[in-house]
């Protein structure tokens, strides 16, 4: 009997996807890869059900339904579709409901006997078991990552907009030039975090450069906001604006960051 390939690690799983990570859409890359890690387990226990036993479409369904879920999930996750949920979690329950039929049999459908079968279902359905409370918790994740980032893409053009507006109050001194600079910190850390979301390999690197482009903003801030009180209400009202939009700015990004880092620690 052929040897069956070993279930992929959930290292070496992301580590291919980085390859057509290109082909998929939006920033859950995290969320499709969680899932497709357990798929594998599933493929290799199924074939000793396929390899023995005539209920060949029902057992062998259990690999294609497991993909599909994920993929709803994703889907739901990416677009906020509220129909989407509706679906996965129909399909969810006809995952365990073939599990079922399976084991006790039905009208068209023998039911396993086989000891080292059953063994194999048990198997599965202990996966199944893990697998839905993942498939779950990356639902309300990927709900909370989708809501975070849109917040941070609310904030982010306001703040630009507000840093561009400014810069007239440093026209003509030699702070006019960190003044520009800092629509262009704002956007590169929001820029930053997209690399982030979608990234593994390089995520370490990726945090590094964010936390440098915030330090650079906020030692630029600090020496902008203390030159601001020489220069009216309207540098100094314009100073506190800044202050409060960059707090709230910040606290989405790093929401988004920690909805990530929570999700690809499932795996």
């Amino acid at each position: 009997m052929p040897r069956r390939p070993r279930p992929a690690s959930c290292k070496e799983v992301l580590m291919d996807m980085q390859s057509i990570k290109t082909r998929l859409v939006g920033s859950y890359l995290f969320l499709l890869i969680l899932f497709i890690v357990q798929v594998p387990i599933i493929y290799v226990i199924v074939g000793g059900m396929i390899d023995k036993y005539s209920q060949v479409e029902k057992a062998g369904s259990l690999t294609k339904r497991a993909a599909e879920i994920t993929e709803i999930l994703n889907r739901h996750v990416m677009t906020g579709d509220e129909k989407l949920e509706q679906v996965f979690q129909g399909r969810k329950a006809e995952y365990g409901e073939v599990i079922s039929k399976l084991r006790r049999g039905t009208e068209g459908l023998e039911a396993i006997t086989d000891v080292e079968i059953l063994g194999s279902l048990d198997a599965v359905e202990e996966k199944w078991a893990a697998m839905k409370v993942a498939l779950d918790k990356a639902m309300d994740l990927g709900d909370g990552l989708r809501e975070r980032k849109e917040e941070v893409e609310e904030a982010t053009g306001p703040l630009v907009a507000k840093l561009n507006d400014s810069i007239k109050y440093f026209e003509g001194t030699g702070l006019v030039n960190q003044a520009g600079l800092q629509r262009m910190r704002v956007v590169k850390r929001s820029y930053l975090l997209e690399r982030y979301l979608m990234s593994y390999s390089d995520r370490d690197a990726i945090a590094v450069e964010m936390k440098n482009t915030v330090a650079e903003f906020e030692a630029a801030f600090a020496t902008l906001k203390a030159a601001s009180f020489s220069k009216g209400e309207g540098a100094s009202g314009a100073a506190r604006e800044i202050d409060g939009m960059w707090q709230a700015y910040s606290k989405a990004l790093s929401q988004a960051a920690a909805k990530v880092n929570v999700i690809t620690s499932l795996c």
